[in-house]
């Protein structure tokens, strides 16, 4: 017994070190079938071997097959097929060429490769991911048709046709990064019934159809790169929302009392250009030709009011509280019911008194506790009680000779 253990344990150092010191040393797997599949003319060979890895290889396009009795793909419902290898050298994968390979988990597809045939993976249920290489440059309809188990879909920058139904019913697909490609054209329900879709990322400047718009609207996310200033109290967002692909929709939305003051679109050369509401309320803005890779939304919010019988004020998001107007100032206290705008107004930091307001009312800055400067313009005659108290970093302020008194 115990001759035998020890000839057991020998054997299996002696496998270890085997496999230690040659690593790629494995054992081959035994071909199960082989064929051809190239095109006319073109000589593309196929071999499965029986661990399920279909190998195509030679040089051109493969053959396109039907889905009907007598003209069907060497592999169709094939459901012993795990694993499909397509060698560099093949340029195209014929349509209907793995429909229904219900197994099929894996697929490497070479550079070289400038299309994928129509129903090419279709129904493929165990196909998690797939990385289309560079160089192709269409995915024809229902290629990955009802690939229920799809992931992951990697697009290289060349392609420009996805067609109809392409993607069709691959219900976990959850994001996608769509090919940054001006000239791309998205056919008709390409993403069909693809209801885990929540985030996709693609270029405005390409072509799509007004489906994929209505139906991914709230999911979509520009390859610009766009980034959202808000100055103020408010904020803003936008989504390419609109069916015109070169367009952002903005989301502006002020706090309770703030209103928009202007808005603007600044490009990667910080150009300026503002935005104004068209006469729905919308904000839609161009993204511009020379944005290149990113552009700004810079939302700016202010509040203001009535101070005085013809005085008002606009508090801007620099922190600049502006009073305008002719006549005196209102008076306040310090109660619930009657008291400043600004009381204890921790935005305020610069005051400006415009000339032709007369008086600087009682305890209008009370508590601005972040205010630094006040400019008074000529024309004060009176500042009332308590009008800045508790303006504990205010450092600077400018008095008119025409002011008189000082309560």
């Amino acid at each position: 017994m115990r001759k035998n253990s020890f000839t057991i344990i020998t054997f299996l150092l002696s496998v270890l070190f085997v496999i230690a010191v040659f690593p790629s040393l494995k054992i081959n797997a035994d071909k199960v079938d082989s064929g051809k599949c190239g095109a006319d003319g073109y000589d593309l060979t196929w071999e499965l071997d029986d661990k399920g890895v279909l190998t195509i290889s030679g040089k051109g396009p493969m053959k396109n097959w039907e889905y009907i009795v007598g003209d069907t793909s060497p592999w169709f419902k094939n459901t012993g097929i795990k694993e499909v290898r397509i060698e560099k050298g093949v340029t195209t994968i014929g349509n209907n060429a793995f429909i229904l390979c219900t197994n099929l988990e894996k697929v490497t597809i070479p550079e070289g490769v400038t299309s994928i045939g129509i129903c090419a993976f279709q129904q493929c249920e165990k196909l998690k991911e797939v990385y289309i290489p560079d160089g192709v440059t269409t995915i024809y309809n229902d290629a990955f048709c009802d690939c229920t188990g799809l992931k992951d879909v990697f697009f290289p920058d060349s392609v420009t046709s996805i067609c109809s139904l392409a993607f069709d019913h691959c219900r976990n697909l959850t994001k996608l990064k769509l090919p940054d490609n001006a000239q791309l054209n998205v056919g008709f329900e390409a993403f069909y019934t693809c209801s885990g879709l929540g985030y996709i990322v693609y270029n405005p400047k390409a072509t799509y159809t007004q489906d994929f718009f209505e139906r991914f609207s709230p999911y979509l996310y520009s390859y610009y790169d766009v980034v959202y200033v808000n100055k103020g109290h408010g904020t803003v967002t936008g989504k390419n929302r609109s069916y015109k692909k070169d367009e952002l929709e903005l989301e502006i939305t002020p706090e309770e009392g703030y209103y928009v003051d202007t808005v603007f679109l600044i490009d990667s050369n910080e150009n300026r250009t503002p935005v104004e509401p068209d006469n729905n309320g919308k904000y839609l803005c161009k993204i511009m030709p020379d944005s290149k890779d990113k552009v700004t939304i810079e939302a700016t919010f202010i509040t203001g009011g009535t101070c005085g019988d013809k005085l008002t004020w606009i508090l801007d998001a620099e922190g600049t509280l502006t009073i305008s107007g002719t006549g005196k100032m209102e008076k306040w206290e310090i109660t619930e019911n009657n008291t400043s705008p600004w009381l204890e107004n921790k935005d305020i930091k610069e005051v400006r008194i415009k000339k032709g307001v007369s008086s600087i009312g009682d305890c209008a800055f009370v508590g601005c506790t972040n205010l630094e400067k006040v400019i008074i313009e000529d024309g004060v005659t009176s500042i009332e009680n308590y009008a800045f108290e508790c303006c504990t970093k205010l450092k600077e302020i400018s008095i008119p000779d025409s002011v008189t008194s000082i309560g």
